[in-house]
């Protein structure tokens, strides 16, 4: 699916996603055990210039039996740019599948 993070200003707290819910077909994953990842770029074969993952709690599964995660509130301070990103998630039955991506200006402050 495509989403398209709204802008950010580079260097303040970025209030995050709350309550995306993974589904299949209209039914939410189970998403006990899994992995997620995701990766922000300024093209594809950049250097990762962020990266939220449920192996650091960046990304938490809040209710993953019912598919919903959240990635909270964080500092995010990269240079100006319109970056890609997505969001992958490794299933506990091995699957590896991309379920987000999409666009994510990062703004300059006026006040320095």
């Amino acid at each position: 699916m495509i989403y398209n993070i709204p802008a950010h200003k580079a260097g303040d707290t970025w209030k995050g996603i709350a309550g995306i819910t993974i589904t299949r077909n209209g039914s939410a994953i189970d998403l006990t055990g899994a992995v997620a990842k995701m990766q922000v770029k300024f093209q594809i074969d950049a250097p990762t210039v962020v990266e939220f993952s449920s192996v650091n709690n960046t990304i938490l599964f809040v209710a993953p039996t019912s598919g919903i995660l959240d990635i909270p509130p964080q500092i995010v301070d990269v240079p100006p740019a319109t970056y890609m990103y997505d969001l992958k998630i490794t299933l506990a039955t091995g699957e590896v599948k991309t379920w987000l991506e999409g666009k994510w200006p990062i703004t300059s402050h006026v006040t320095k």
